[in-house]
């Protein structure tokens, strides 16, 4: 199993734009990422997959404006071996 991705906070595509809340991934390259929203930490829904490439991914979220608390996950997909 690869390591984790890890959000990138240094620079400036952290933080809340006009489009929606921005943040870079890092991770190794050709790693497979699933970025889950939550608004109660409880509940969590799937809103995209990535797969990384050799620089950081930069992620938005569009809908980020639309709710008071939205919590983001990004986490390594499960290849099943289907499909």
């Amino acid at each position: 199993m690869l390591p984790p991705p890890a959000i990138v906070t240094t620079g400036g595509d952290f933080g809340f734009r006009t489009n929606g809340f921005s943040f870079s991934l890092s991770g190794i390259a050709g790693q497979r990422l699933i970025i889950e929203t939550s608004t109660n930490l409880i509940n969590w829904v799937a809103i995209a997959t990535n797969t990384l490439g050799p620089t950081p991914l930069l992620f938005t979220d569009p809908g980020s404006a639309l709710f008071p608390y939205r919590f983001l996950s990004p986490a390594e997909t499960v290849n099943t071996g289907k499909g």
